[in-house]
């Protein structure tokens, strides 16, 4: 049975070890394999025969060339971010996209790197590369604000990815508190796709917030002129005393009743009326509008009829 006994630093195996492995240390540092390390470090942890001394040695050599390989992939990741913010700055976004790749494949834990990867994707308008960056970001725990989450949901709506924007702002909606801007965007987007229950739905739960908001109300009526006028005019007759939609309340009350009038088999008089009263009443806040004043004119000559 061999006995773990300690052996003097300086005998001859030992410091034949030594030399050997020293040698192969100073060539792995030029390289550095990290699978060589991890073996380097069990076999230290395992073997009985080399003394506490040797261990600390070695362990002490392994530890400077673990932390300067650490140190120089920091300042390779540093150097690429540079570079891409250079890019960025240059309006070179694709570029400064591949630049923060890099850093992020050399430090996947640190965040700056999506950030700026993500700034310059919104530029790009490159939504794959947005909805990538805030995945990994989620990944690794980072707190995103909700701007985030809003600001993709705006741009896939305007490249009609709809249902990409509604995830975003599923996660939105988990991460953070009922939120108007989160569901009025929902509701948006619902009607893009025709979703015209789950749209309601948004909005109504918007409304829950506050019963008396000018956005939600407005964004109701709008949806219930397909299907439900009545309820339409009634919440735009809730907005004539909100001073900031009073003109649009006016402008779309006028567009309700002359959609009722042209829905009717024999066309209700009283629903051209009730649309000239409103369109005259915005036409004097707004006497140059070219649109108001055709429709106008338009109206009396169906009264005439």
């Amino acid at each position: 049975m061999v006995k773990n006994e300690k052996v003097n630093c300086n005998s001859e195996q030992e410091r034949d070890f030594l030399g050997k492995t020293t040698f192969k240390i100073i060539i792995f540092a030029v390289s550095p394999d990290k699978e060589f390390i991890k073996v380097m470090l069990i076999a230290f942890r395992l073997n009985p025969y080399y003394n506490m001394q040797v261990k600390t040695m070695l362990f002490g050599v392994l530890l400077l060339i673990t932390l300067e390989g650490v140190l120089a992939q920091s300042d390779t990741y540093d150097q690429m971010v540079v570079q891409g913010k250079t890019a960025a700055t240059n309006r070179q976004y694709g570029q400064a996209i591949q630049y923060f790749g890099q850093a992020i494949k050399l430090d996947p834990r640190r965040p700056e790197a999506y950030l700026r990867q993500m700034e310059s994707a919104i530029h790009k308008r490159d939504m794959s590369v947005f909805k990538r960056a805030i995945l990994q970001l989620e990944g690794i725990e980072y707190k995103l604000p909700l701007e985030m989450y809003l600001t993709y949901a705006q741009l896939a709506k305007k490249q009609r990815l709809y249902n990409d924007g509604l995830m975003m702002l599923g996660k939105a909606k988990k991460k953070f508190k009922i939120n108007k801007k989160i569901l009025l965007q929902q509701a948006s987007l619902y009607q893009k796709l025709n979703k015209t229950t789950e749209a309601i739905a948004a909005l109504n739960e918007a409304l829950q917030l506050d019963r008396k908001d000018g956005a939600v109300l407005h964004q109701l009526a709008l949806v219930y002129m397909a299907v439900d006028e009545q309820k339409s005019i009634d919440y735009l007759k809730q907005l004539l005393n909100n001073k900031a939609y009073t003109n649009a309340a006016l402008a779309t009350l006028g567009s309700v009743y002359i959609q009722r009038y042209e829905k009717s088999v024999k066309g209700n008089r009283a629903d051209l009326l009730q649309a000239l009263s409103y369109y005259n009443q915005y036409l004097k806040v707004h006497p140059n509008d070219k649109e108001a004043q055709n429709i106008i004119s338009n109206i009396q000559i169906l009264l005439k009829g």
